[in-house]
């Protein structure tokens, strides 16, 4: 089976040695792991919207409210 990981989970993995994201890993092999090339960017360079002044739509507002300046809005809401 094969993994492709989100840029929540990339962030908890380099953030936190302790993470069971770390464990869960670990227990596979790296050809089982995949990350896109939207994630690749947004670890390498941050903050996209920003950068292209853009409004982020997400119902994960928790999380990129932290972001300042950035523009988000929640549609299912």
């Amino acid at each position: 089976m094969s993994f492709l990981l989100d840029t929540n989970t990339c962030i908890s993995y380099l953030n936190n040695y302790l993470s069971p994201i770390r464990r869960k890993l670990e227990q596979l092999s790296p050809n089982q792991i995949f990350v896109c090339s939207v994630v690749k960017a947004e670890l390498f360079y941050g903050a996209i919207a920003l950068a292209h002044n853009v409004t982020v739509v997400t119902h994960n507002t928790d999380e990129f409210s932290r972001v300042p300046n950035l523009r988000i809005e929640d549609w299912e809401i």
